[in-house]
């Protein structure tokens, strides 16, 4: 709809000028036909701004369907330990490690977080942020004489 406007624009311009030179009609003339134009256009505007919003929401209600209709994940693996004491919150990687395929991603990382410590991962986009948060609510080794 824009480009039809601006074609209706620049056709009326150039005609209104060729006219204007040759003293056929006023610059006033024109100004008033390009805005009779405008309001001419104005509603076909507004219906496929319209359209527009039915199908952004019809595209929000296919990814809202697509999410509610993914299955379960699986909750735990088959050998999971249960953890039978209380957990203390505090938080130990040792020599940590993983890689998606063939590409690295975490290479030795080791740290630890006490309880009650903020602690914020910082990085580039591929750095393995969203990685280690994953490793850190997924897969984990408890250390048996250690509760923490």
């Amino acid at each position: 709809m824009n480009a039809l406007n601006s074609f209706s624009f620049a056709i009326i311009a150039l005609a209104g000028g060729v006219l204007a030179v040759n003293g056929l009609v006023t610059v006033g003339v024109i100004v008033i036909f390009v805005e009779y134009s405008r309001q001419f256009t104005r509603p076909l505007n507004d219906l496929a701004n319209q359209f527009n919003l039915v199908l952004s929401a019809i595209a929000g209600a296919e990814r809202v369907f697509s999410v509610l209709e993914e299955e379960k994940e699986q909750t735990d693996e088959k050998d999971a330990k249960v953890i039978d004491w209380e957990v203390q919150g505090n938080v130990q990687f040792q020599n940590v490690s993983f890689s998606y395929d063939t590409t690295p991603t975490i290479q030795d990382v080791t740290y630890h977080v006490n309880a009650g410590q903020t602690v914020a991962l910082v990085g580039k986009t591929g750095a393995g942020k969203t990685t280690m948060m994953n490793l850190l609510t997924r897969f984990y080794e408890l250390d048996e004489g250690d509760p923490s």
